[in-house]
């Protein structure tokens, strides 16, 4: 009776470790999809400024690549060394249609995205490490502050259903 209980756990561990295996498969197969296909969000849960501690963020703050465009919201916290013109005009807010984009694999998984936007006077470039578990780090850098960093989540982006009327 020991030896089958042991074998019934055994089989147990087998079917969980399976389980997990598939989980995470499929987490880094749509991630890989969606950055190759430039079609992403990366959702902020930690902003890291270059001075200062970091900050926990609530839920809301994305980077939303949709293949042609790019939807940034996310908050700054750092060192300005020109002050915006419209001073509501606070954080990291921006579309932009015109960027460079170049995504590499990492050798030891994930990849490495590069965005550059051209319609953004503000941004100089983002920079993204996708880890294969989906987990990101995107550090923003600019002509007029300081370079920050955000701590997060990569998904691919699937849009909102619309409403029916």
């Amino acid at each position: 009776m020991k030896q089958y209980n042991n074998v019934i756990a055994k089989l147990l561990l087998l079917a969980i470790a399976a389980c997990f295996a598939l989980t995470v498969s499929a987490q880094s197969g749509g991630i890989k999809e969606g950055i190759t296909s430039k079609t992403f969000v990366f959702r902020a849960q930690t902003a890291n400024p270059s001075a200062g501690p970091a900050q926990q963020l609530s839920a809301g703050y994305e980077l939303v690549l949709k293949g042609a465009s790019i939807d940034a919201y996310l908050p700054y916290y750092g060192r300005a060394y020109s002050p915006p013109v419209d001073p509501t005009a606070s954080g990291i807010k921006f579309m932009s249609q015109n960027f460079e984009y170049n995504a590499t694999e990492r050798k030891g998984g994930g990849w490495e995205v590069v965005i550059r936007p051209k319609d953004v006077t503000d941004i100089r470039e983002l920079l993204l490490t996708v880890f294969d578990n989906g987990s990101a780090t995107l550090v923003v850098n600019s002509d007029r502050r300081s370079p920050i960093t955000f701590n997060g989540s990569v998904q691919a982006y699937t849009p909102k259903p619309k409403a029916a009327k």
